[in-house]
């Protein structure tokens, strides 16, 4: 659990896809999520609080997709998703979304161009558009230069917006976060080895975050605008068919309009993945992925 008192936090997910591997093609995937919550304060002179949070989530994607060679890529998709949450705190809420996108790559020997756009609408919210452009060159060798400039934003979730505990306190005035943002880096890529090294920039406006009290324990959701900065190394190894090992490291510095470190964003991440697939037949496969990360270093406030 993440609280004092924490009883319980089971998350559980699924999600099942079909899809062609043809030039020209589609996609289609349908998810599940469910999660659950519950854990005790200590309440006043008359006993222990109790609270309890679970929510159900059931989305449905489709994407359509035409490929000419290696230089150049068409996809576009569509997708629903259904939000819905249960706390014995803050009562039934329910909220739908529904997306559209589009994306085109092409290739002019080692110049590679993608771009995309994404159009979101909430059912609570305005409609939202998220554009992208990320350029490629080959400097031969597998190595390669990137650079990256996107527009972003967040819808508010349940949490932020109605979250009730011992010491939390949604807030159903908040507003949808956006940010704006810039990558540069290399890469390098081999058959057994893959990685990179990357510089990034994000202002976000209006960030959703949660405030925090002397003993560092969220209190209460806002909106504030946040810069973030920082450095991110990756390496992939490839030892064996089917096998794969990721590794990152990151650096980052995460500050409010006072130039602070917030209190809960730890000033670096360590993180693995270790995914091993194997075929079993010409249309079917099976693996297993196991990851984690570790904060060595937060913020104590």
């Amino acid at each position: 659990g993440t609280f004092p008192g924490a009883e319980r936090d089971h998350r559980k997910f699924y999600k099942v896809a079909l899809s062609s591997t043809d030039d020209q093609g589609f996609s289609a995937a349908y998810y599940h999520s469910t999660s659950d919550e519950t854990f005790t304060s200590t309440g006043d002179i008359y006993g222990q609080d109790v609270y309890r949070h679970s929510g159900i989530v059931d989305g449905l994607d489709l994407e359509i997709y035409s490929r000419k060679a290696e230089s150049e890529a068409t996809t576009f998709g569509i997708g629903l998703e259904r939000k819905r949450m249960d706390s014995n705190s803050a009562g039934k809420r329910s909220a739908s979304d529904a997306y559209g996108f589009f994306q085109k790559e092409a290739s002019q020997g080692p110049l590679r161009l993608s771009g995309s756009v994404r159009l979101e609408k909430n059912s609570q919210f305005e409609v939202e558009a998220a554009p992208q452009l990320t350029a490629w060159y080959s400097a031969g060798r597998g190595f390669s230069i990137f650079s990256k400039l996107d527009r972003s934003f967040m819808y508010p979730r349940f949490d932020d917006l109605y979250w009730k505990g011992p010491n939390e306190q949604g807030d159903p005035s908040l507003r949808t976060e956006h940010s704006a943002g810039s990558e540069a880096g290399l890469h390098f890529d081999s058959k057994f080895l893959e990685t990179s090294l990357a510089a990034y920039y994000r202002d976000v406006d209006d960030m959703i975050l949660w405030r925090t009290d002397s003993t560092c324990l969220p209190t209460k959701s806002t909106n504030a605008s946040v810069h973030q900065r920082g450095l991110e190394a990756s390496l992939t190894l490839r030892p064996a068919s089917g096998v794969q090992t990721l590794l990152s490291y990151s650096i980052e510095r995460t500050t409010d309009e006072t130039g602070k470190q917030l209190a809960y964003k730890p000033y670096s991440i360590f993180a693995w993945t270790v995914k091993a697939e194997r075929p079993f037949s010409k249309h079917t496969s099976g693996g297993l992925v196991f990851s984690g990360r570790n904060l060595p270093r937060v913020n104590s406030g």
